[in-house]
């Protein structure tokens, strides 16, 4: 979104209707409602699969999607997109309160297909640069998430005027998420490398993107 428009936008804002809270993300933000729900999905369908099929375990079934190292190395490279789509339960808590909370405000500022864009790249460069870096077995949707905060940040780091006068308050609430993500990722079931994979990811796509239209209007 062009810089001009958002002050427009900012302008016209209406301050106690942006500081309202929902429990999900809302039809105002249909891809991260979508993801929302997809996430949700998968938990929930993976969980009645373990409860109805004596043959799997509880964690058997979360491992059907898991970054997981050595079946990746034998073929198994669909494992680099379902990763980032499979969430524990405790981590789906985490992962919905993040989408809620910061990566619907996100797609408010950009557009749709650039958010859209971002998670999934995000996601993926996450779970490569696990891959990589660390041996151990990992999923959820934390380092796609982190790519949007990274889109988010790259925005407030340059335009926080903007960014306060169309969202107010939601600088301070996106660096406690960032902070209690940082918190998370010394945890020692949580991949840090995928999250700082996924944030550097947003952040970097922000500042191509930038570039590039900077490059634009100056020709």
């Amino acid at each position: 979104m062009p810089e001009e428009t958002v002050e427009n936008e900012a302008d016209s804002e209406n301050t106690e209707s942006s500081r309202k809270r929902r429990w999900a993300p809302t039809r105002e933000t249909p891809v991260t409602m979508v993801i929302f729900y997809v996430n949700i999905i998968i938990t929930v369908g993976l969980l009645l699969l373990a409860v109805f099929n004596p043959d799997i375990d509880y964690r058997a079934a979360f491992m059907l999607g898991a970054k997981e190292n050595v079946a990746i190395a034998n073929g198994e490279y669909w494992r680099f997109f379902t990763a980032f789509f499979v969430n524990t339960p405790l981590i789906l808590l985490i992962n919905l309160y993040s989408l809620n909370a910061i990566s619907s405000a996100v797609e408010k500022i950009h557009e749709a297909p650039l958010f859209l864009a971002t998670y999934l790249l995000g996601g993926l460069v996450s779970v490569v640069a696990s891959y990589f870096l660390s041996t151990e077995v990992s999923l959820g949707a934390g380092g796609a998430i982190a790519a949007t905060f990274g889109l988010f940040f790259g925005f407030i780091f340059r335009y926080k005027n903007i960014a306060n006068a169309l969202l107010p308050g939601i600088r301070e609430e996106a660096f406690r998420l960032i902070g209690l993500n940082i918190l998370f990722s010394l945890l020692p079931f949580i991949d840090g490398w995928s999250l700082l994979a996924g944030f550097l990811t947003g952040w970097g796509i922000f500042e191509a993107r930038r570039l590039i239209r900077s490059n634009f209007s100056r020709g």
